[in-house]
């Protein structure tokens, strides 16, 4: 990771699931990784909503979401 690498996704989803809300949210799988921008687009479900999360691939940090 100190080198800019891409932390395996497997890590990145059960990072992101340890903190709120996506701790309440179910991960529906389906991660896009955007090779330019080096980030995750994650998808899960809140409710009967789709919520994407935006991951930095290389830091694990959220980035933004969308509904």
């Amino acid at each position: 990771m100190a080198q800019g690498e891409v932390i395996p996704l497997g890590e990145l989803v059960a990072s992101v699931q340890r903190t709120a809300p996506y701790d309440e949210m179910r991960f529906l799988g389906g991660a896009e990784l955007n090779p330019i921008q080096m980030s995750y687009k994650l998808r899960f479900l809140d409710g009967s909503r789709v919520v994407f999360v935006y991951v930095d691939a290389r830091s694990g940090r959220v980035i933004g979401r969308s509904r």
